[in-house]
């Protein structure tokens, strides 16, 4: 029989649940677990959906056994006016490069990377659908530190084949 890696969600009716996982599976669930894959994927007290926002400021978790959890306390609330949607196609891949930059005549230093850069990708370079070199922030003239003297140049690159992405804010 398949041994599903993924956790299990036992939702009862009045809206209290409890997380566990097979017995024979990796992995473990615990409030420390749980709590952390709430902070990674929620990031704050609401959590917004197109059809309800979940309201987590009263969430109580209890470890019921060995890999048990039970969540309590989460409140509905109406859904927000404007929800994001994305949209992907299958299309191939995407490839991003950092540097940092620092000091002064980052426009110059920029330009000697994209050279270099564009230089030794040679005739390889025209095969990409994007292949984008954006400066991000700006430096002052009297840096007082390394983080004010700092921006990063973001190269990205995409193939010939077009990957399809639509994000919109839909008003519901």
């Amino acid at each position: 029989m398949y041994q599903s890696q993924f956790s299990i969600a036992e939702i009862e009716a009045n809206g209290q649940f409890v997380i566990t996982k097979e017995e024979n599976a990796g992995g473990i669930v615990s409030i420390d677990a749980i709590t952390s894959q709430l902070v990674y994927e929620i990031q704050g007290l609401y959590y917004y959906n197109s059809d309800v926002t979940a309201n987590l400021d009263k969430i109580q978790l209890i470890q019921e056994g060995a890999n048990r959890v039970r969540v309590k306390g989460v409140v509905g609330s109406p859904p927000p006016p404007t929800t994001k949607v994305s949209i992907i196609a299958k299309g191939g891949w995407q490839a991003e490069f950092h540097f940092f930059l620092s000091g002064l005549y980052i426009k110059v230093k920029a330009e000697m990377v994209q050279l270099q850069i564009l230089t030794s990708m040679g005739e390889f370079a025209t095969e990409f659908h994007t292949l984008k070199f954006t400066v991000t922030g700006s430096v002052p003239e009297n840096q007082k530190n390394q983080n004010e003297a700092t921006v990063d140049l973001r190269i990205l690159a995409r193939p010939g084949m077009l990957i399809l992405s639509l994000l919109a804010c839909i008003k519901w």
